[in-house]
Formats: structure tokens, C-alpha cells, sequence
């Protein structure tokens, strides 16, 4: 319980592969030598055809990359930005003699539109990756280090504060690969969060109705909830972030939990009704039902045990936290679940006997 709020969510593709791995060297020239791995794309429309011939325009897109450089003073991911400004700069510099102090946007919409057709008749296909074909639409693209979840995802939320404050009066679209992988762990965080709600709300119920107690059925959520408890506390001792594979163990978990905990209370009431003691019930349980949990148990945990053999360190994880789901989740229904159903139990059948005897009296 203390483990589980040091839990963080992250998404770190380079991290699945041993720092040994080529990857990751490939990964760090990229970076340093060819414009980082990734890219963010913004769409920016001025709704009007021929609108990015506004020198107003584009020198308010060149302010703004200047500003998505500085964006995040702890990690300087940003290696390039890449636009039509980009783009008309140089055409301006280079009709001008290629002397560096012409490298700017000119002031003259008409100058801008000529020197942007002159470079189109000129056969340079270069303006279709950052405009439209009606000069309405323009793309900058970010090209950015890699550096994860815990990085991107908090830098992309400051670039979009960022467009609605330097150009609030227009429709601005944030794309791109980094945008939609940072979007699908949210959706996948917020989807993770939404399972176990569901879960929980769906099978409290169901184990009400199976034990037919009110506080049977929550005492039988216990054992359930333990393994996965258990398992994110360990994660969060260890430092070790949920990711697209690790947040998976939970799911397998609560599954794998539910099913003893049915087996064992099915077999535990039978048990209890043709022998009227709970002890002796649940030892009976324990040495039937409970063998065929512990089977089921190992052959499981030698199943994702596989995983811990893999060159692969996040399938490591994986199967290493789903092995110790599974054998939490036995524990906890060998442990746990007779020391709650044994009290529960007695419990009723004490205030049944109470009653019998007011009843006598």
C-alpha cells in the first residue's frame, strides 16, 4: 500500500532492449548527428487561400519555434524545426548574394509570394512536405530527441499551451507520431484505470451473490485485490514504471485471482453444508480443491517464468512480475481467503444460534 503511489506511468520504447543492445547506439547518433529519432508536426491553417504569404504570419511562426526551443529547461530534446520559414529564408538570403544578414522573412507579402513562386517554377519540390498546394496550410515539424513518456508527454502539453497562446486566433493541429503514441499511453493509463473500476464494480457483486452475504462477498474481494496490491508495490519499491507490457500483469492478476477464489469457495460452502464446521471445511477444500490450485499455479508460473530467459529486459519484467502475481494470488487464496470465510462463517452462525435461543426462551 505504502509502494503503489510511487508507481509511474512511462513508455520507453529503447528501454525493452539491454544497453548493450545496438539500438541503443543507433539511437544516440541519431540524436546527435541526424535531427533526433522522433518528430512532432504541427498544422498551422490561417483559413484563407494564399494566406501564408503574410509576412505578419509567418514571422509570428518564426518567434514561435524559437520559442519551442526553450520549452522545457531540463531536457533540451529539440534538435531542429523545420517550415516554410525555413524554407523562405534561404531563398531570400540566397537572392540576395547569399550574405547572412539577408537570412530573415521579408517585410512584403508581394515579395514573398514572388520569391515563393520563383522557387517553384525553379522545380524544387521542397514546399509540398511544409504547405498546402493553396499556400492556407503550414506544417512545422519538431524534430526531437528521444526520451520517453515521462519526457515527451509533459513537453507536448507545453507546446500546445504555448499555440493557444501565440496564436489563439487560429485553427492549430498537434499530430504526428510523437503526438499520437504520447496519446495512446494516456488512453492506455486512463483504459488500465477504467479496467479495474469496472472490475471491481462488476465482480464484488457476483461474489456477493456466489457467497450470498453482503460481507462475505467483500471479504472474498480481499484475496482478489492482494496479488495486484502486492505486485504494484513491489513496482514501486523497485522503481520500475508501468508500461504497454508490465500493466498487463495486473489484468492477469485480478483473472487469475478470481478464478481460485470461485473454485475455493464453491467447494468450501459445499463442504460446509454436509459438514456444518468450517474448519473441517475449509481443511477439506485445502486438500482437494486446493490441490488442483497449486498445480494450475505452478504450471502458470513455469508458463511466464519462459519470459525471464528473454534478451529482452521489459519481457523480463513482465514475466518475472506476472510470476509473482500468480503466486501471490495462490497465497493469498490458501491464506487469506479460509481465515475470512471461517470468520465470516462463524459469525453467521453465532447470530443464528443467538437468535435460536431467544427464540427457545
Amino acid at each position: 500500500a505504502v509502494g503503489t503511489p510511487r508507481v509511474t506511468f512511462d513508455h520507453d520504447g529503447r528501454s525493452w532492449f539491454s544497453r548493450s543492445h545496438p539500438l541503443h547506439a543507433n539511437m544516440d547518433v541519431a540524436d546527435a548527428y541526424m535531427a533526433g529519432n522522433t518528430s512532432l508536426e504541427l498544422l498551422f491553417d490561417t483559413g484563407e487561400e494564399n494566406g501564408l504569404y503574410d509576412p505578419v504570419f509567418q514571422q509570428r511562426l518564426e518567434r514561435f519555434e524559437e520559442r519551442v526551443r526553450h520549452l522545457d529547461p531540463d531536457h533540451d530534446i529539440v534538435r531542429k524545426t523545420v517550415s516554410i520559414g525555413t524554407i523562405l529564408k534561404e531563398i531570400h538570403q540566397a537572392l540576395h548574394g547569399n550574405d547572412p544578414a539577408f537570412h530573415a522573412i521579408p517585410d512584403d507579402r508581394k515579395l514573398v509570394a514572388q520569391e515563393l513562386l520563383l522557387f517553384e517554377n525553379s522545380g524544387s519540390d521542397d514546399l509540398e512536405d511544409v504547405v498546402d498546394s493553396l499556400f492556407r496550410t503550414a506544417r512545422l515539424t519538431i524534430l526531437v530527441e528521444w526520451g520517453g513518456a515521462q519526457v515527451h508527454a509533459p513537453w507536448i502539453d507545453r507546446v500546445r499551451a504555448a499555440v493557444r497562446e501565440d496564436f489563439p486566433d487560429l485553427d492549430v493541429e498537434v499530430t504526428g507520431l510523437l503526438a499520437i503514441a504520447m496519446a495512446a499511453m494516456v488512453e492506455m493509463q486512463d483504459g488500465l484505470i477504467r479496467s479495474y473500476v469496472v472490475a471491481l464494480l462488476v465482480i464484488t457483486p457476483l461474489m456477493m451473490l456466489l457467497v450470498g452475504t453482503f460481507r462475505g462477498g467483500l471479504a472474498s474481494m480481499v484475496p482478489n485485490l492482494t496479488p495486484i496490491l502486492a505486485v504494484v508495490g513491489l513496482m514501486g519499491w523497485l522503481d520500475v514504471s508501468l508500461d504497454t507490457l508490465t500493466m498487463m500483469t495486473g489484468s492477469i492478476a485480478i483473472g487469475l485471482a478470481v478464478d481460485d477464489t470461485i473454485h475455493f469457495l464453491h467447494n468450501f460452502y459445499r463442504e460446509l453444508s454436509l459438514s456444518g464446521d468450517p474448519r473441517a471445511a475449509v481443511r477439506r477444500t485445502l486438500e482437494t480443491t486446493g490441490q488442483a490450485m497449486l498445480t494450475t499455479s505452478l504450471v502458470l508460473c513455469a508458463g511466464f517464468g519462459v519470459f525471464l530467459f528473454s534478451e529482452m529486459p521489459s519481457l523480463n519484467l513482465f514475466g518475472g512480475f506476472t510470476t509473482l502475481a500468480i503466486a501471490f494470488a495462490f497465497v493469498a487464496d490458501v491464506a487469506i481467503a479460509p481465515a475470512l470465510v471461517t470468520l465470516a462463517t462463524r459469525s453467521r452462525q453465532r447470530s443464528r444460534g443467538e437468535r435460536g435461543e431467544a427464540l427457545d426462551r
